[in-house]
């Protein structure tokens, strides 16, 4: 998806081709539904043909889709309104409430989608939350980024870039909240940590919303060029996605490694 967003942004901004009118309007739907096709291909499908698939996965992006489009969405935007205070609030502020309100929502929904369908029966391995958790965030930013991609005929590189950092966001956030549940469903780690854990994912989905605005809304010129402010936002979103993804590989490794040494009864 990252070298979708780098290439349509290559094309239309350094190379000036722009896609013909009449199908620019399906290609940007194509962009926002561009992640379950790429989910599909490398993930589901493959997945059909193991001996013992995981089972949920279309249900938990059925209901995700749902119930983010009929609870979430009306909680975030008619309930705490976050676009009329949040925008023209400090920086700090404006984590934190991002944080307290949309990443709290989507990840609360996401988790008990995922808890409802697939708790605890269906759970194998700590490798089965990134699973899980990665279909429902692709379940709950579906329709969000489909409605984006339809309203006021964007350019192809901003909906790729907005879709992708929708993905990415909330499938970080949902890394993050499994790793939490993996640690004390299976490592017997205190039951106090899950809030703590819960906080830091919707932390995760918090911190993203301003600072990628803050990109959006970057300049910078270099050699009497002014670099197109978009190109911020997708350095952002890459290194936002590579930070993410080695720590928490990092995590849910160590985390591998130390149940297995306890199940060998070998001293750490």
């Amino acid at each position: 998806m990252f070298a979708i967003v780098i290439g349509t942004f290559a094309l239309q901004v350094f190379l000036g081709i722009e896609p013909p009118s009449r199908i620019s309007a399906p290609l940007n739907v194509l962009l926002a539904l561009l992640p379950v096709f790429l989910w599909l291909i490398w993930s589901y499908f493959p997945e059909r043909r193991a001996p013992q698939p995981r089972s949920g996965l279309i249900l938990i992006f059925l209901m995700t889709a749902l119930f983010g489009q009929a609870v979430g969405r009306p909680l975030i935007n008619d309930v705490f309104r976050v676009n009329e205070w949040l925008p023209l609030s400090s920086a700090l502020t404006r984590i934190a409430g991002y944080t307290v309100t949309t990443g709290l929502v989507q990840v609360g929904i996401c988790y008990l989608v995922i808890r409802a369908i697939v708790w605890p029966n269906l759970i194998r391995s700590r490798y089965d939350f990134i699973a899980y958790g990665a279909v429902a965030a692709l379940g709950y930013t579906l329709v969000p980024n489909v409605e984006f991609a339809t309203t006021g005929n964007p350019l192809a590189y901003v909906v790729a870039l907005h879709t992708a950092a929708q993905v990415v966001t909330l499938t970080m956030a949902m890394i993050v909240v499994g790793y939490g549940v993996s640690a004390v469903t299976i490592d017997n780690v205190s039951a106090l940590a899950q809030p703590v854990i819960f906080a830091v994912a919707a932390g995760v989905v918090g911190a993203s919303i301003p600072l990628f605005g803050g990109f959006l809304n970057a300049s910078f010129s270099a050699g009497g060029t002014s670099l197109p402010r978009y190109l911020f936002a997708i350095l952002f979103i890459g290194a936002f996605m590579t930070g993410l993804i080695f720590v928490m590989h990092f995590l849910y490794r160590f985390s591998e490694r130390q149940s297995v040494e306890r199940r060998l009864g070998t001293p750490e």
